[in-house]
């Protein structure tokens, strides 16, 4: 018994169709991560300039007190 050859229709409905689907998927499915991870390092490097500004602002703090202090003293 011989099996009836596939239309052109019927390669695309079955084969090309799902393929293009799962490629499709597959291509938002890495966008959303690359998305994911990308935001998630901007919040860390956020995170650690703000950290590295706080460290900033308090050694000048402790400096200008510091040398208002020693300024009062020799007068």
């Amino acid at each position: 018994m011989r099996r009836p050859i596939h239309s052109d229709q019927q390669v695309i409905t079955r084969i090309i169709i799902p393929v293009v689907a799962f490629a499709l998927a597959l291509i938002a499915f890495a966008m959303v991560g690359l998305f994911s991870v990308t935001y998630q390092s901007d919040l860390l490097s956020m995170d650690r300039e703000i950290r590295a500004t706080q460290v900033a602002i308090d050694a000048t703090i402790q400096e200008l007190a510091r040398e208002q202090r020693d300024g009062r003293n020799q007068r």
